[in-house]
């Protein structure tokens, strides 16, 4: 896998992330207040259990079904901090850092590492995915590379 195309899918991975984390949140809070405002539902269903129960038990179920997803995110990133750490130049971490990790833009993070010169940061970064590619290649890795999935 080329080094842009991976360190693109872990920028993905970290908004990903995100997402699932505040989705997560969202579910377990309405799980946690699912009974306010609700006291005009029969407090007993059909089947004699009750509906506010059920309904916060389906929300910790949704939270709990993001939780696998969330640990292989976590795993991509993991393995690409790991792979970045390898990288003997201190500019090159920073800058795949920031850009990919971090998710800040190239302008972005000309201004955090002091580039005055718009080119010099276009240099960073292709010099950045050259090593990278180095350690991507000479890693075993590759195995390891998840394909984002788009549907959940």
């Amino acid at each position: 896998m080329r080094a842009e195309a991976y360190m693109q899918q872990i920028r993905q991975a970290e908004e990903e992330l995100k997402m699932l984390g505040a989705k997560r949140r969202h579910y377990l809070e309405l799980a946690t207040s699912i009974g306010a405002g609700i006291s005009s539902v029969p407090i007993k269903s059909s089947d004699n259990t009750s509906r506010v129960e059920s309904a916060a038990v389906s929300m910790v179920d949704l939270a709990g079904r993001l939780d696998g997803k969330i640990e292989a995110y976590t795993a991509m990133v993991t393995e690409a901090e790991r792979l970045i750490e390898m990288i003997p130049q201190e500019r090159y971490r920073r800058f795949l850092t920031l850009h990919y990790l971090c998710g800040m833009s190239i302008k972005s993070v000309s201004d955090e590492m002091d580039y005055k010169e718009p080119k010099s940061i276009y240099r960073i970064k292709s010099w950045a995915l050259k090593e990278f590619q180095r350690i991507l290649n000479n890693t075993t890795c590759q195995g390891a590379i998840m394909v984002l999935d788009k549907k959940g």
